[in-house]
């Protein structure tokens, strides 16, 4: 199972770093294709608080803390909130599959959505 990155990294003054291999999407009726992707699959976890918009701080609390699996791919919603606030580009092997699947998300049976639970426990333990 994949996890897909909203960011490549954060630089020192906490601005969002990307690299140059993302696909950027300017097509507005693409990034709602991509919205019906990431807003489906299955919900993984997450919290009903909110983050703190890293790209503009001014706008607080404003990106969803939620993780959703299609069984292949694991994604944070908050890369629909900078695609569609920013429109902050979309790792290009993640942008191939969400086209692949026809812009729609399968939910996935329970032993895939366990498994996506344990990696993202794995990955908070670890730190990363």
């Amino acid at each position: 199972m994949k996890l897909a990155d909203t960011f490549d990294g954060i630089d020192p003054s906490g601005k969002p770093v990307l690299s140059a291999e993302r696909t950027t999407v300017s097509d507005p009726e693409e990034r709602q294709r991509i919205q019906q992707f990431l807003d489906g699959g299955g919900f993984v976890m997450g919290a009903r608080r909110r983050s703190l918009d890293l790209v503009d701080p001014n706008r607080g609390r404003a990106v969803p803390m939620n993780f959703h699996t299609d069984g292949e791919w694991i994604w944070p919603l908050e890369i629909g909130y900078y695609l569609q606030e920013y429109g902050v580009p979309v790792q290009a092997n993640f942008l191939l599959h969400i086209r692949n699947c026809g812009y729609v998300a399968m939910v996935p049976d329970m032993p895939k959505i366990k498994r996506a639970i344990k990696l993202l426990n794995e990955i908070s333990r670890s730190g990363g």
